[in-house]
Parts: structure tokens; C-alpha cells; sequence
């Protein structure tokens, strides 16, 4: 982003500078609180906004939200823009390895699905379609047309009916599937 010394620039134009989209580019001046000017039906962008707009693409580019931009009134002060240009690499690969231990972090368990069933079936509890299919991952329309179902060295067998529903009754595989 080069800084130009122009009293306004096109709202248009900012969308190639940025290299956003056109709703991108309206949430950012929305929370920078900037309001376009217009000359007939082209709406314009006054310089000093414009500035601020490149200091939040900075912030952007470096790994930085939007939010944290705002909370932290960064786009009043070029002291802290260029600190925040200091070390873009270190910068970036800490919020590279931050966002990916929160992935990591949030992600749920992998087996689940398995850790479920293992305890369904161990309780011999019976389970109606619908839930069943969450727990598989699938759709209950096709669970619905199975009468037997394996998934992943379980064994899901359609049990009979409660309440107008289907029931399943999960078994491991190994274990006596028929009583």
C-alpha cells in the first residue's frame, strides 16, 4: 500500500488496493465508522480515511482481526502500525501456531463417534434412528433403509419399534450379535 498525499480516492478504487471484496471492504469502513462522500452517484473516500484503512490493512495482513484493530484504537497511532510492521515473520508465525493450538484445541475428538458407541453398546441401550445417525454421520433416511449397519468394528442392528420410532442396538464386533 503506498500512501498518497489526495484529499479523496474513489470507493471503487480501494477494493483493487486492498485486493478485497466489495462487502469486505463495507465492513471495513462500517467499523472504522467511515462514511463515503459523493459527488453525483461515485462515492468517494477522504484521504485521512483512506490512511486508516491502510493501517487496518496492515494490521490485516499481519495476522491481526478487525476487532482487536478497533478495541485496541490502533488506527489512531503510527507508533503502534509500525510496531506492528517490526517483525512481520515472527509476527505471523505466532499467530499461525496461536490459531492452530486453538484449532487443535476446539476440534472435537475424533472418536467420539466410536467412544459413543462403545459405551452403547456396552450398556445395551437402544437408540431410535435419528440419533443413531448422528452419532454415525450419516443420514437417517439412509440408516432408515438398512436393517443392519457396521460401522467400524460395530455392529448396529435394527432392534424393532418404540413409540412408532425404529430402534438400533449396537454390539462390537466379536461380541454375540444375535441372542
Amino acid at each position: 500500500m503506498s500512501q498518497l498525499s489526495i484529499d479523496r480516492i474513489p470507493k471503487k478504487e480501494l477494493e483493487n488496493r486492498y485486493g478485497i471484496k466489495v462487502t469486505a471492504l463495507r465492513d471495513r469502513l462500517n467499523a472504522l465508522d467511515i462514511l463515503p462522500e459523493y459527488d453525483g452517484r461515485k462515492a468517494y473516500i477522504r484521504g485521512e480515511d483512506v490512511a486508516r484503512l491502510d493501517k487496518l490493512a496492515v494490521h490485516l495482513e499481519d495476522g491481526g482481526l478487525l476487532d482487536e484493530f478497533i478495541e485496541k484504537g490502533l488506527e489512531g497511532s503510527a507508533d503502534k502500525i509500525s510496531e506492528l510492521t517490526i517483525n512481520t515473520n515472527q509476527l505471523r508465525n505466532e499467530n499461525r501456531v496461536t490459531k492452530l493450538k486453538k484449532a487443535i484445541a476446539d476440534a472435537p475428538d475424533p472418536f467420539i463417534d466410536l467412544i459413543l458407541l462403545q459405551k452403547i453398546a456396552e450398556m445395551g441401550w437402544l437408540l431410535d434412528t435419528q440419533r443413531l445417525a448422528v452419532i454415525l454421520g450419516i443420514s437417517r433416511d439412509s440408516l432408515r433403509k438398512k436393517k443392519i449397519y457396521s460401522h467400524c468394528g460395530f455392529v448396529c442392528i435394527k432392534a424393532g419399534k418404540q413409540r412408532g420410532n425404529s430402534v438400533w442396538s449396537v454390539k462390537m464386533l466379536g461380541e454375540k450379535v444375535f441372542d
